[in-house]
């Protein structure tokens, strides 16, 4: 299992440079939508 702490930096330090605040929160919605995608299929309920 990948180690989400680094992976959550590395996914920021690329999508913060050069993006304005308002961009982005959205950037970490979808972030956020595309992990819980990602559990759900690795661990589904």
């Amino acid at each position: 299992m990948p180690d989400l702490a680094r992976l959550c930096g590395n996914f920021a330090e690329i999508k913060v440079s050069g993006w304005h605040g308002f961009n982005t929160m959205l950037i970490f919605a979808d972030f956020a939508r595309l992990l819980l995608i990602w559990e759900g299929r690795r661990s589904p309920h």
